[in-house]
């Protein structure tokens, strides 16, 4: 975990110099375009790209036969993942194969929460000039656009709801650990979850601090009838 922490450390350092000796019209160019990465990850995890692709590899041109898409469009796709760091192309950018990022696009790792991040729901709030209008009118931009604050529009829309449920898990599984990890927490300590759905988060940090209490409180919707996951 320590040397997990350090890396960390040093990853946003180099960030940060980066963006400090760039130019800063390149700075903001990169981070303009950002959403087309956004909408790269989202298309591939909609395609299901990441459990199509097997171990071995497989050649764009059956890929796109399966998918029912034009295979030059496909590879332009794979050509957007690839400058990011996502999937690799062979020579003659005909055959395309995993590599550790790309493995982490499944559904249960990072895969739904590209897909939040990326469906129209949860996008469009911020298309156009949605937002300024919404901070003009003093209204959040979610609340603007679809007449609802976020949660309740969650709870109302099962597919939007179970979609953000998937990747607030998947977060949770990955960070829990990294969390329990860092915390340092006296035997006999109660903890309190806010915002902590049924309790999942606790429940990886009990793990690691046996002798520690652990309480999630959230909206009724998301947790126990009363809005409190005991967990011990």
């Amino acid at each position: 975990m320590k040397l997990l922490r350090w890396a960390r450390l040093l990853d946003a350092g180099l960030r940060r110099l980066r963006r400090a000796v760039l130019p800063a019209e390149m700075v903001v160019f990169e981070d303009a375009t950002a959403p087309w990465l956004t909408s790269a990850l989202g298309t591939a995890c909609r395609l299901k790209l990441p459990v199509l692709i097997s171990a071995e590899g497989r050649e764009i041109g059956d890929l796109a036969g399966e998918l029912g898409v034009e295979p030059g469009l496909l590879r332009r796709l794979f050509r957007m993942l690839v400058a990011h760091g996502y999937f690799s192309l062979d020579s003659t950018e005909s055959r395309v194969t995993h590599n550790r990022l790309s493995r982490s696009l499944e559904k249960g790792r990072a895969g739904a929460f590209c897909l939040l991040q990326a469906d129209s729901w949860y996008r469009d709030c911020f298309a156009g000039d949605r937002a300024a209008r919404a901070l003009v009118a003093g209204v959040v931009p979610f609340d603007f656009v679809a007449g609802n604050p976020f949660f309740d529009y969650a709870q109302e829309d099962p597919k939007a709801g179970g979609l953000f449920s998937d990747a607030m898990a998947e977060i949770s599984r990955f960070c829990a650990p990294l969390v329990a990890g860092a915390l340092e927490l006296r035997e006999g300590a109660r903890v309190l979850d806010v915002g902590g759905g049924n309790g999942e988060f606790c429940r990886t940090l009990r793990s690691h601090h046996p002798g520690v209490s652990f309480a999630a409180l959230d909206r009724e919707s998301h947790s126990d009838s009363d809005g409190v996951a005991h967990l011990n």
